[in-house]
């Protein structure tokens, strides 16, 4: 039943594993954000979140939430496997209400989080304030 389709099947299989039917070079989110920001490329690409490139930036922008995410970077010929840690996403921890530390401190930098996704290297700062 999908012999006659294996061409087809191949065709979208080797699309998805590349750009797909992406056309542009700027990230679609600094194009359209309200505050005036110099465009940048569009490299990153979340498997989780929708198919769309954004540049490092806003891909960490918007996974402040979602630090367990699988990111990969577009090498200009095929998507290489990377981390939101590697592209700055800092995690901190220590306020309950999940306000910015006025005095951040970085943890080790070798911090491993296990997760059911799989194994992700974080970038943590504990809290510096005195009330900690």
């Amino acid at each position: 039943e999908w012999l006659p389709l294996v061409d087809k099947y191949l065709h979208k299989l080797l699309r998805n594993e590349g750009q797909g039917d992406h056309t542009y070079s700027m990230c679609p989110a600094c194009l359209s954000s309200p505050l005036p920001t110099v465009p940048r490329h569009a490299t990153i690409c979340c498997r989780e979140c929708a198919p769309t490139l954004l540049c490092e930036a806003c891909t960490v922008g918007r996974h402040a939430d979602l630090p367990w995410h699988r990111v990969e970077r577009w090498t200009g010929q095929m998507f290489e496997r990377t981390s939101l840690a590697n592209l700055g996403l800092l995690i901190q921890l220590g306020h309950a209400d999940m306000s910015q530390c006025s005095n951040p401190r970085p943890a080790c930098s070798d911090f491993c989080v296990i997760d059911v996704s799989g194994q992700h290297h974080v970038n943590l700062l504990f809290c510096g304030c005195k009330c900690a």
